[in-house]
């Protein structure tokens, strides 16, 4: 199972995501952490997500694999976190 924690800014509701996660659930469920900037992937990346990846098309490729996606709600507005979620990431 894979689960996708998507986060853009500092990543800090991301990490937080990730870190309750990981304390939650199996060690064999992978938790990708996508982040529409390098900061919130690396926030979620130090709260041990299992592979990460930033930008628009890290994003729409990653999330194919998925079972779960998780994000704040500002992730399905485009133009939200002032601007760095686009079009493509909402949908």
């Amino acid at each position: 199972m894979v689960i996708a924690v998507i986060d853009g800014m500092g990543g800090g509701i991301g990490a937080q995501i990730v870190s309750n996660l990981r304390e939650e659930l199996p060690t064999y469920i992978d938790i990708y952490a996508l982040g529409t900037n390098s900061i919130a992937t690396s926030a979620m990346m130090k709260a041990h997500a299992n592979k990460g990846a930033t930008g628009e098309n890290a994003i729409m490729t990653s999330v194919k694999k998925a079972n779960i996606i998780v994000a704040p709600v500002s992730i399905a507005m485009p133009n939200s976190m002032m601007g760095e979620v686009t079009s493509k990431v909402s949908e």
